[in-house]
């Protein structure tokens, strides 16, 4: 197993050698920026929403992971096995994150 993943790492890395770097100027295309009104409000909103929602899980996931084994630590929660800690652990951290994107929201209604 491991000669066949030695094989195909050298050989992807012959190839990603070998290759063609693309220039932009390799391309006829010319860039647009979006003009104002393109989008409606709505969707820059909830753009906003999962951009606060995905970041914010980098500080929320290691959050709950403490908490949550604090609280089994303690005896407060007992998991029957690791699938369904990690699953409460996910759970509990998208929450949190759910909570901090609609905190974002109304704070950028209420400017």
């Amino acid at each position: 197993m491991k000669k066949i993943i030695a094989l195909i790492l050298i050989i992807s890395l012959v190839f990603s050698l070998s290759a063609e770097t693309i220039t932009h100027s390799s391309f006829n295309y010319k860039y647009e920026s979006y003009e104002e009104e393109e989008f409606p409000l709505w969707t820059i909103e909830l753009r906003r929403a999962e951009t606060v929602f995905f970041g914010s899980l980098v500080f929320t996931v290691p959050i709950s992971s403490v908490a949550i084994g604090l609280l089994s630590n303690q005896g407060i929660i007992n998991f029957n096995n690791t699938t369904q800690a990690a699953l409460v652990n996910l759970s509990a951290a998208a929450g949190l994150s759910l909570v901090v994107a609609a905190v974002d929201w109304v704070l950028g209604k209420m400017e």
